[in-house]
């Protein structure tokens, strides 16, 4: 892991999101990029946009570089920068990730509680959608602690390349993490870990675990075996087809909300 990008609106959350890749970047000696994404308003005349723009430019720069200031102590390895660009935030941070070719996108995710959280009503949505690059989202009432437990949810299929868990396997050389691997397999479904992730997760310290059911409550099931371990981030594999893409789009209820939210990963394969 070379490259990280931290999307950033300065909030305590987003102040979160940089301390965990910082944490990261001590381990790995990794490069960080603060990226400030703003928007001049539309409504301002053109003759006055590029004078504005370069205002708030000015203005944001200077944020970030007080941001880079205040964590610059505890970064011990690797590096940090910031940059801020005028645009709309989901397609900015995604093609920078993307196009740029960063290992990783670490950000945080305002809103409620629990698994909804993190999963609706944000950018970070918008960006887990569309981006080729991982993204570890960190909701906004997460408690920083170190990633000593990982739950990854899978389906009955496999991984089209072995490098795609790099992450995860960073992440347990991190913290010498251990890893429990769910699958919920409804009728008809694969019931045994698929080889292709046993061979990724070569060496790698985990143990499956497989429940099979007639129903297709996936949320409700991955919440109450991340509560159940005691899980200190959530790793799923994002599929154009697939039951993570349901996971983003059911209606959740509020009261099955788990008190302690944690990081989510979420990798595209």
């Amino acid at each position: 892991m070379k490259k990280i990008l931290v999307p950033t609106d300065f909030s305590e959350n987003a102040q979160k999101a940089l301390q965990f890749a910082v944490a990261i970047s001590n381990r790995f000696e990794t490069d960080i990029l603060l990226y400030h994404v703003y928007r001049v308003g539309t409504s301002a005349a053109e003759k006055f946009k590029t004078t504005l723009n370069d205002i708030i430019k000015e203005d944001k720069e200077k944020e970030l570089q007080k941001a880079i200031k205040k964590i610059k102590p505890t970064l011990k390895k690797g590096s940090i920068e910031g940059k801020a660009a005028n645009g709309d935030v989901g397609n900015l941070v995604v093609d920078k990730a993307d196009k740029e070719h960063f290992d990783l996108i670490v950000m945080g995710s305002k809103g409620e509680t629990g698994l909804e959280g993190i999963l609706y009503g944000s950018t970070a949505v918008e960006i887990i959608r569309r981006s080729e690059t991982p993204v570890v989202v960190i909701p906004e009432k997460a408690v920083p602690k170190p990633v000593k437990r990982i739950v990854l949810a899978v389906d009955g299929r496999g991984i089209s390349d072995p490098e795609l868990l790099n992450p995860i396997i960073e992440l347990v050389h991190l913290r010498d993490a251990k890893v429990k691997i769910f699958h919920k397999a409804v009728s008809g479904e694969r019931k045994e870990l698929h080889p292709s992730i046993a061979e990724a997760l070569e060496g790698i310290d985990y143990t499956y675990h497989c429940v099979e059911t007639d129903t297709d409550d996936i949320s409700d099931s991955i919440r109450d075996f991340v509560v159940e371990n005691e899980a200190d981030m959530l790793c799923v594999i994002r599929r154009k087809k697939g039951w993570i893409q349901r996971l983003f789009k059911e209606n959740v209820s509020r009261d099955s909300a788990h008190d302690s939210p944690i990081p989510l990963l979420v990798i595209k394969d």
